[in-house]
């Protein structure tokens, strides 16, 4: 259903029902390939793929993607032995978002930055 609740029909079809067909297409091309005599055109089967559908993007929809995404990290993180949520990219990630706002606090405050390295130059950027 399209959230507006208004679709454009284009010889036959809606906008909705051609998104629908390409993203099923997709699926379908991903677990059956295509052999070809042309190299370029040959595609492996065979390959993993997941499809949600839902009526509508709500709240309660997102909030349940969300729920199934990180329950799926945290038991692939179990089968491999690694603790999906303390990784060290994570924690470099947090150190430089606070750098960033650091930056930002110093631009909002009236203070002039400096692009003396990355993170300045960057911020300058924007």
């Amino acid at each position: 259903q399209s959230q507006f609740g208004v679709d454009l029909d284009v010889k036959g079809t809606t906008s909705q029902q051609k998104l629908i067909s390409n993203m099923l297409a997709q699926s379908l091309a991903m677990a059956t390939g295509s052999i070809s005599s042309n190299p370029n055109k040959c595609f492996d089967g065979n390959r993993p793929n997941c499809l949600l559908l839902a009526k509508k993007l709500d709240g309660y929809t997102m909030g349940a993607l969300l729920a199934l995404y990180e329950h799926k990290v945290a038991f692939q993180g179990f089968l491999w032995d690694i603790n999906s949520f303390d990784q060290e990219g994570v924690q470099l990630g947090k150190l430089l978002a606070n750098q960033f706002l650091d930056l930002y606090k110093k631009v909002n405050a009236g203070e002039k930055v400096e692009a003396t390295d990355n993170l300045s130059a960057i911020l300058k950027q924007m």
